[in-house]
């Protein structure tokens, strides 16, 4: 199995390199394949770009033009191995959701002074890990 959208995959299948592939136990704890609705339906609502795209829009973490590379899985968190996973998400809503607007639509009155997001075009990318008592994950203190 591949982690599915991420801009080196992509890249790695058109320079006939082949797919990353999955490290166990980090997958299998949501980990490289959480997936999201909002992501989704931006990538049906918008076109563009996104309409090339051969992974699944359920993965991706950013909202780029639509005209340039169109949205993209480009960000991951990287917690401890030793960690426990409680659960990993996306924040990208679906339009209807009332938290939209935080991630919101492109308004080019937002642009100068920032990207015409009101967020960021990064969505937030977040692990719920559990730390053990009495120190850090591997044993170690420092």
């Amino acid at each position: 199995m591949r982690w599915n959208n991420s801009a080196a995959d992509e890249h790695r299948d058109r320079v006939g390199q082949g797919p990353r592939q999955r490290r166990p136990g980090r997958d299998d704890a949501g980990l490289g394949r959480v997936r999201q609705a909002g992501g989704a339906e931006e990538a049906a609502l918008q076109g563009g770009a996104n309409a090339t795209h051969r992974g699944d829009p359920a993965f991706d973490t950013a909202d780029f033009a639509d005209t340039t590379t169109g949205n993209l899985r480009a960000d991951d968190v990287l917690p401890d191995r030793g960690l426990p996973i409680a659960r990993s998400f996306v924040f990208w809503p679906l339009r209807a959701d009332p938290l939209f607007p935080l991630a919101g639509l492109f308004d080019p009155a937002l642009r100068p002074d920032g990207n015409g997001l009101p967020s960021s075009d990064h969505r937030l990318v977040a692990v719920d890990a559990g730390v053990p008592r009495g120190g850090r994950p591997g044993g170690g203190d420092g």
